[in-house]
Formats: C-alpha cells, structure tokens, sequence
C-alpha cells in the first residue's frame, strides 16, 4: 500500500484537480492534505474524503512533510506537491522502483531565469557541502519517495 502526503498552503484552486487525479490514478491509496493556509483547501480536500490535517498556525512545508510522515499508515510514502508535478506514467515509473529514496529531476522549461540561476546555485552548494549527495540532481522537486 501507498501513502501519498500534501502539504497545502492556499490551493483551493489546484487540489481539486490534484486530488481527483489520485484518487483516479490510486484508488487504493491513503491520502493525507496538511494544511496551513486561510483559504477552502481544506474543504474541498474533505469533499475527495482524504485525511485533513488542519493546522491553526503557519507550520511551514518541512514540519508539514514531517508531520504527515509520521501519520502515514503505509511504508511506501510518496510525497507531494499540491500543484501535481507529475504525471500518471511518471508515478507509475517511481512506484516500480525498488530503491529507498526517489528523488525525480524536473525539467524546468518555462522557469524565470533568476529562479532558475538560484536553482542551479542551491544545487551546486548543497553538493559542495553535502558531497555524499553528489548523485542526485535536484533536491527541490516536487515529488519524493
């Protein structure tokens, strides 16, 4: 089994189509929404009959990720943006993997060039930093496993 954690901060207008796509692409799986914003995500996530964590104050993305870690019910866990960064087949192919961690290199067509220049910098330093991370392309993707 699959759990797949989202954190949500003001997504009303993008969980709808996230969660109706997972729900349609996994059926099976348990889905957590963290949320910590002061829009509706919460109740339109409620409306897929997922688990909503509501927080009263900002938390932010990383206590959120830790937090549904922690209330998953499943050993394979998948992380993910509330924005759907991925497609079906893409999903498919990282829960074939038999690997420990997944980290997927996004292609970042369309992405202003200053963010794109401190995209490539923050990678740069956490391998400079961080050299035993060498190997993996991109820490700030959307999806993880």
């Amino acid at each position: 089994m699959l759990s797949i954690v989202i954190p949500a901060y003001n997504e009303e207008k993008r969980i709808n189509k996230t969660l109706g796509s997972l729900k349609d692409w996994l059926p099976n799986s348990e889905i957590i929404v963290l949320f910590d914003g002061n829009d509706n995500t919460a109740e339109v996530a409620k409306m897929y009959g997922v688990k909503v964590i509501e927080y009263k104050t900002r938390v932010g993305k990383g206590a959120a990720l830790r937090d549904g870690i922690i209330r998953s019910m499943n050993k394979k866990i998948l992380l993910l943006d509330a924005d759907l960064p991925v497609m079906k087949n893409d999903i498919e192919k990282i829960l074939l993997t038999d690997a420990d961690l997944v980290l997927p290199k996004r292609k970042i067509i369309g992405m202003p060039l200053r963010r794109r220049f401190l995209h490539k910098a923050f990678i740069l330093l956490v391998k400079i930093f961080f050299p035993s991370l060498a190997e993996f392309s991109d820490f700030q993707s959307g999806v993880k496993l």
